[in-house]
């Protein structure tokens, strides 16, 4: 009897054993219940992802994990409001305090709100695994700069900052909502590295134009930088999606670095700088005389608008040799005399004018050669 006792806490033993050894190897699946560590940081999982979905640690310059305790977080995104259940926040309990956050490289999605009103945030560093910002991620952030080039896929008002100025994306197959940087009404200048984007609307709605923001009331359209190759294939694709304002504003990139720029991304003041550099003044008299045996030669010009002064140049030659031999700097003088011409003596002269831009000074083309056979 002992022995079969025995033999039968043996077996009891053994099955005990492979119970334990199968539960040990079984996945946990992890609920929707809310997790919160001693630093600050809320995560659940929802669909087999594990989402930070609140901080509410003390620190200004945050580093979002991608690893809490052992548990890999694969996104980011918003929560309820406990004020107001029909309310997003941000996963920040205090944003405005926010200086700086990095997004550590494992995490691919920045979710819907996730850092929405950071409005004092000054740099965001978003890595190469981020794929999808989601709807409103970014809104109302302080940077002045993004570079995602990474990202795939941008939602609406993903990007909609009133504070952001340059935004460099579309390394890889692109994904763009409409309205996805809608108010961005600081943004100067948007560069594509990549191929055209795809172009999604939302609602069911076609495009409305509001891609990067809309005209009126402090907006104007950014500077679109595109590589050379696909300038034509982005100037269609916005064309075809009711963005004709945004493709008068793409340019190559390389054109770009020669500081050339379409007309409609210029400013008032650079076009007319380019009016006046392709002004050619009229030198309508170039006339030798003498005076109490002196020799004279008497140039006049017309006035050339916007000009502060003028350029005299000389030559025995027509084609070359010419120096700079007066510069007239009264805007309302148009003319000059020559008293150190020699007699019998051919001389060619041109003029140019010229006006201030900010610190540099822009010259007018060359007026045409006049010839003078002096007396």
């Amino acid at each position: 009897m002992s022995c079969i006792r025995s033999n039968k806490k043996s077996l009891l033993l053994m099955v005990l054993i492979m119970i334990s050894m199968f539960v040990c190897v079984m996945p946990v699946k992890a609920d929707s219940t809310e997790v919160t560590t001693s630093d600050g940081w809320t995560y659940k999982n929802e669909n087999g992802k594990n989402v930070i979905v609140r901080y509410s640690g003390k620190a200004t310059d945050v580093v979002i994990p991608s690893d809490i305790n052992g548990v890999s977080i694969s996104e980011i995104h918003g929560r309820l409001d406990n004020d107001d259940s029909n309310e997003y926040v941000c996963i920040f309990d205090n944003p405005n305090s926010i200086k700086s956050i990095t997004v550590s490289e494992g995490i691919n999605t920045i979710g819907y709100y996730s850092f929405r009103g950071c409005n004092q945030v000054q740099n965001i560093i978003i890595p190469q695994s981020v794929k999808t910002i989601g709807k409103w991620a970014l809104a109302g952030c302080g940077v002045t700069e993004m570079n995602i080039p990474d990202v795939t896929y941008i939602s609406e008002g993903a990007l909609s900052s009133n504070k952001i100025e340059k935004i460099t994306l579309g390394k890889e197959a692109l994904t763009i909502e409409d309205q996805a940087f809608v108010g961005a009404k600081a943004l100067k200048q948007v560069i594509f590295l990549g191929s055209t984007p795809t172009l999604k609307s939302i609602d069911e709605l076609k495009f409305n134009g509001e891609l990067f923001g809309r005209i009126g009331e402090g907006f104007s359209y950014p500077t679109i930088i595109v590589p050379d190759a696909y300038v034509n294939q982005y100037k269609q694709l916005f064309n075809n999606n009711a963005l004709s304002e945004h493709a008068s504003y793409i340019v190559g990139a390389e054109a770009y670095k020669r500081g050339e720029l379409p007309d409609s991304a210029k400013t008032k003041e650079q076009l007319a700088d380019e009016t006046f550099q392709k002004t050619m003044p009229a030198l309508s008299k170039a006339k030798s005389s003498k005076k109490k045996g002196k020799t004279l030669v008497s140039l006049k010009w017309k006035k050339v608008n916007n000009a502060v002064g003028y350029k005299i140049y000389r030559s025995t030659k027509s084609n070359s040799g010419y120096k700079c031999v007066a510069t007239v700097k009264k805007t309302k003088t148009v003319s000059w005399t020559d008293k150190k011409a020699k007699k019998k003596k051919t001389y060619y002269y041109r003029i140019r004018a010229y006006k201030k831009s900010g610190k540099s000074t822009i010259y007018s083309k060359y007026s045409l050669v006049k010839r003078v056979k002096t007396k």
